[in-house]
């Protein structure tokens, strides 16, 4: 378990909800960073959203769906089994760093007329562990970002992912005609070889 409570947590939320009378909607918290205590010299602010850091205002306000991360989060369970539930194609597996599973559900809710808060004062900490802080886990960790970012826009559009649908059935093809990748990728006469060619192919003729 690398996500620690604040020793307040559940009361802090049960207080929320209880005062606001957010029968509902989702309540979202902070999550703050516990790094050890020797960094490297690169690792900045900047780097703290791929650590999950969340904390996009200083007291408790409406908030948009993508300001928000499960790890500390609230959803009332009627409201997400109207939602059919968390959306799983986003989901990791086995060793890659896919994301978004969470925003995507989340954005769902949105779009169902759900309403967001966030509440500083709820706390969890994330234990992050010296052998993450590494220039190749977070250059793996972007890239993933990048790609699930871009999967899930796919999917709120509506639209099949570009790869399954375009690029793969495409590649596919190719490479179950070589033919057509000989033709496409083929040395090709340059414009005055071809005027030469021509001119050749039609004295040939006469």
């Amino acid at each position: 378990i690398d996500m620690l409570p604040h020793p307040q947590w559940l009361e802090r939320i049960y207080q929320r909800y209880s005062i606001s009378s957010l029968k509902t909607d989702c309540l979202g918290g902070r999550v703050a960073l516990s790094l050890p205590e020797s960094l490297p010299r690169w690792y900045g602010p900047f780097l703290e959203h791929y650590l999950s850091h969340t904390h996009p205002a200083s007291s408790f306000t409406p908030i948009s769906a993508r300001s928000l991360c499960s790890a500390n989060l609230v959803i009332p369970a009627a409201l997400l089994n109207s939602s059919g539930g968390f959306d799983e194609r986003l989901n990791r597996k086995m060793t890659n760093l896919r994301s978004n599973d969470e925003i995507l559900t989340l954005l769902k809710l949105e779009s169902l007329g759900a309403k967001f808060f966030y509440d500083p004062t709820i706390r969890v900490f994330h234990q992050i562990e010296a052998q993450r802080l590494t220039r190749s886990y977070f250059r793996r960790r972007a890239w993933w970002q990048g790609r699930s970012d871009s999967e899930m826009e796919y999917y709120l559009s509506g639209k099949k992912p570009l790869w399954k649908n375009v690029i793969w059935p495409s590649l596919h093809y190719l490479l179950a005609h070589p033919s057509l990748v000989y033709f496409a990728f083929r040395p090709c006469r340059g414009p005055r070889k071809y005027r030469d060619w021509e001119t050749d192919r039609k004295s040939t003729r006469l």
